[in-house]
């Protein structure tokens, strides 16, 4: 870790036990628990469907878009320490593209040469690490709370740029491309694919924070990761080049000079990671009946939720619909545990829209 990364990180360590200094003295209990966070969206085909190699059905939408984390936290009193894995993946790509993606995976045999110009920006990346975070309140029960989380990934997978230009494909032995690339990867996916000397590592440091309040009758509950975030990764591999290659009968060619025309390098990085944002806002009509709206915000898609919470005794179960992605949401919430899930598909492996949240926690 470098000077300048132990500076930051000691800001964010002050920022966070100053916080401590202003919140009263919770009950000093022991608390196990686990989470998983689930969101992920897909515009060109099923969620499932695009993981097994583009197998499936081809839509009409764009882009995409995943968030996977899973935690698993000891806590006491206020302080709480997790382990954290998380998958994090922003694609912008038109669907023109993604039909290509598609005929060169399933080996589509074309009667004209399908041609595309497009661009793809990536920002994908995938660790784990440790969450250290301090919950504090306000004197009054239930009002407000704050919670502040301090996040570091050991990340060891990376895909991290911009591509730009044209592809074709007529059939398995007849497609390639001519394109712009600036990225840097774990694995070089463009053709022809560089070979890397071993294993690359990054490391990611976020700020993170929880927020709750109520008022009478209105509640809300904040979530936002990466709110001041970078990721440092010494001696990325990366690719400034034009590529321009294309397979003849199976055979690799090229109609230009080189296949590659520009720098493969190895170089120390800063990124930046996309924030991504959770508000759930309810409010309550009866002692039982609350109306709730959900917000789920990111930079592919956001995605807004209208539904009903129902509570008659010591279980809540929710019921909520993403009118924009035809989605219906059904959940079941307890003090100790908690299940939702959101689907546009009675048959989850046909879902484009797509999410899950479990929790369970257990105090000693």
């Amino acid at each position: 870790m470098t000077i300048r990364n132990r500076r930051w990180l000691l800001c964010l360590l002050l920022m966070l036990a100053g916080a401590t200094l202003i919140g009263p003295v919770q009950a000093e209990d022991w608390r196990v628990a686990y989470s998983q966070d689930i969101y992920a969206w897909s515009g060109a085909m099923a969620v499932a469907e695009i993981t097994n190699d583009w197998n499936g059905t081809l839509k009409d939408g764009d882009d995409g878009f995943l968030w996977m984390q899973e935690v698993a936290t000891v806590g006491y009193g206020p302080f709480s320490i997790g382990y954290v894995s998380r998958h994090h993946a922003e694609y912008e790509f038109p669907n023109a593209l993604a039909r290509g993606f598609y005929y060169e995976a399933n080996d589509v045999e074309l009667d004209d040469r399908y041609e595309v110009e497009a661009e793809v920006r990536a920002r994908h990346y995938q660790g784990e690490g440790l969450s250290l975070s301090w919950d504090f309140e306000s004197a009054r029960a239930n009002q407000w709370s704050i919670t502040p989380s301090i996040t570091w990934l050991r990340l060891y997978r990376l895909i991290w740029g911009d591509v730009s230009g044209t592809m074709n494909y007529l059939d398995a032995d007849h497609w390639g491309g001519d394109l712009d690339v600036d990225y840097g990867y774990t694995e070089d996916k463009i053709p022809p694919a560089r070979a890397l000397d071993g294993r690359s590592y990054g490391d990611l440091y976020s700020l993170d924070l929880a927020f709750h309040w109520r008022w009478q009758n209105y509640q809300i509950d904040y979530q936002g990761y990466n709110l001041l975030a970078r990721i440092d990764w010494p001696d990325m591999p990366g690719t400034i080049a034009n590529k321009n290659w294309q397979y003849d009968n199976g055979a690799l060619t090229t109609d230009s000079d080189y296949f590659v025309y520009g720098y493969e390098f190895y170089d120390d990085r800063v990124l930046r990671p996309p924030r991504v944002h959770t508000l759930r806002q309810q409010y309550a009509l009866t002692s039982e009946l609350d109306i709730t709206l959900s917000s789920y915000l990111n930079r592919i898609r956001n995605g807004h939720e209208l539904g009903l919470r129902w509570q008659p005794d010591t279980f809540a179960w929710t019921l909520a619909l993403d009118s924009k992605g035809e989605a219906f949401r059904v959940g079941m919430h307890h003090r100790r545990v908690q299940i939702e899930l959101l689907s546009d598909s009675l048959n989850i492996s046909r879902s484009r829209l797509l999410a899950l949240q479990f929790g369970v926690v257990l105090v000693f």
